[in-house]
């Protein structure tokens, strides 16, 4: 007698786990690069920022994925955040020591 294969809960098991798959998987319904400066609370725009102080993190308002560039002279680093942008202090210290003075 020939093993018999249930073709129905194999089928089932597989499109439960393509199903998860895809489901987990990420995708940007828009995307858009801007030069313009978003909304951010507090409000650190055009400030004066002492080269001892702790990193700044803010809130982006309103909230929603997207990458923040850092930069001071041939130093840059990026952040992909969702709304609230946390700065590595070890990052965050390079930043200042090379905009001092600049």
């Amino acid at each position: 007698m020939k093993p018999q294969i249930h073709i129905r809960p194999v089928i089932s098991i597989l499109l439960f786990w393509s199903a998860l798959a895809l489901s987990c998987s990420e995708r940007l319904s828009e995307t858009r690069s801007s030069e313009d400066c978003p909304p951010i609370f507090p409000d650190y725009k055009e400030i004066t920022v002492p080269v001892n102080i702790a990193p700044l993190n803010f809130r982006l308002e309103p909230g929603g994925k997207c990458k923040v560039l850092f930069s001071a002279r041939d130093y840059q680093f990026t952040l992909s955040v969702s709304d609230y942008v946390n700065i590595p202090l070890t990052k965050w210290r390079r930043l200042l020591e090379l905009a001092q003075g600049g």
